[in-house]
């Protein structure tokens, strides 16, 4: 039962009822916001009187296809190939969006040229906190974006990961979909089964894989969790090893490339000879899982176009967050939360 009023048994008492509008934010903060802004965007585009957010969520429901081909031109989101329309077959579940269009989500992240402005702040229990600027981030993302394709990563194979919330799973993640290859990521507190039950279901070609993390000053290891995954996932045709705790620790398997290896491989073909892999606007870009309360975790795909836009949006009007401005989010990384 939902209580219809709250009372705050105060010198003053204030009695709040279910609906009540608590706080509206000061006219200067909404002006500047970057929602004002889309709103004179669409206003002047489409001789539109958009005045308050009401009004704006109004219209993107009733002009769908308008409202986010809107967002599209926006965000400046960049197409490899055009779209034909903006939102084709209406029939649901199936909608299709953008269709003819091609882009790529890593090369949105990583167009800004920031150059030595910080693009990543690491901190963990047993690390000292790093500034990854965004010139280093692009590097290493190239880096290993190539080191991928030369062990013969091809768009679509699955790439997935066992590593914590460090800046080497942001690089796999963004090397990954740069190069067409879908993600997906379980956290090293995860026991093996809850590993294997959601890896097993996708196929994955390559793994990332760490010999443990550490939390509340203790030290975990991974080692005999790795080695069973590894061993139950019949389409593994590398790992890619990052020892985390022990920067000797030995590879469970005997075919192992060592992470560090790779990043020092001289593979980095530099900012112009680069190229991210333009896939279509529904292709997959990682994938992530329900709980698994209720049999096996369901995998839910996300696809590079849907979430390059639904990042933009989340971030920029659901946030507020300009340039210059800093987010944390403290995750796991065997949470969507993560990824976001």
């Amino acid at each position: 039962m939902i209580a219809e009023q709250w009372r705050c048994e105060t010198e003053d008492e204030i009695v709040v009822a279910q609906g009540d509008l608590l706080w509206t934010p000061p006219q200067e903060f909404s002006e500047a916001s970057n929602v004002m802004s889309f709103m004179r965007f669409v206003n002047d585009r489409f001789d539109l009187s958009i005045t308050d957010y009401q009004s704006l969520w109004a219209w993107s429901v009733d002009d769908i296809a308008l409202f986010w081909g809107a967002m599209a031109d926006f965000f400046d989101v960049s197409f490899a190939a055009e779209p034909s329309a903006v939102l084709g077959d209406q029939t649901m579940p199936n909608a299709e969006w953008f269709p003819g269009a091609k882009l790529n989500f890593a090369e949105h992240v990583l167009r800004a040229d920031r150059g030595s402005e910080t693009a990543i702040f690491a901190w963990s229990e047993n690390r000292p906190a790093e500034h990854i600027s965004w010139d280093d981030l692009r590097r290493d993302v190239r880096t290993l974006a190539t080191a991928l394709r030369s062990m013969g990563l091809e768009p679509g194979d699955r790439v997935v990961s066992f590593l914590p919330n460090i800046k080497e799973a942001a690089v796999a993640m963004l090397a990954t979909t740069a190069a067409g290859g879908v993600f997906s990521s379980c956290s090293p507190d995860f026991g093996a089964k809850s590993v294997i039950d959601r890896f097993s279901q996708i196929d994955p070609k390559f793994i990332f894989a760490c010999d443990g993390y550490v939390y509340g000053g203790k030290r975990f290891s991974c080692i005999e969790t790795v080695n069973e995954v590894a061993g139950s996932l019949t389409s593994l045709e590398a790992m890619i090893w990052l020892p985390f705790l022990d920067p000797a620790a030995a590879a469970p398997v005997t075919n192992a490339t060592g992470y560090v290896d790779l990043m020092n491989s001289d593979c980095d073909p530099g900012v112009d000879e680069f190229e991210y892999e333009s896939v279509p606007f529904d292709h997959p870009l990682w994938i992530v899982y329900s709980s698994g309360t209720t049999g096996l975790p369901k995998p839910i795909v996300h696809g590079h176009g849907g979430i390059t836009l639904e990042m933009m949006k989340f971030h920029s009007f659901l946030l507020d967050l300009k340039p210059g401005d800093r987010n944390f989010f403290f995750s796991t990384t065997g949470w969507v939360m993560w990824n976001i």
